[in-house]
């Protein structure tokens, strides 16, 4: 996912320094954190791929948000079965 563009990859700077195509930042430069809470983040990269600045990253659930939406669809299921039912 495109975080932003510039004209050519070198207009990316670290520290005053220009990032060519194809740098990776090092994961403990930074962090990448849920607004909710609901989400962590697996095998994230910041890169510049050509003009690019570029964040990707596998989103997995926390425990408590996966239970919370199990109950929600059997409490779903159930008054589905309910409404047909009777």
């Amino acid at each position: 996912m495109p975080l932003a563009s510039a004209a050519a990859a070198a207009n990316f700077q670290r520290n005053g320094g220009p990032l060519f195509d194809g740098y990776s930042f090092a994961p403990a430069d930074y962090q990448l954190v849920s607004v909710s809470g609901t989400w962590a983040f697996q095998n994230v990269a910041l890169t510049v791929n050509g003009n690019l600045l570029q964040v990707s990253f596998t989103p997995v659930p926390e425990p408590a948000a996966v239970g919370l939406l199990a109950v929600a669809g059997l409490l779903a299921v159930w008054r589905l079965r309910r409404a047909v039912v009777g």
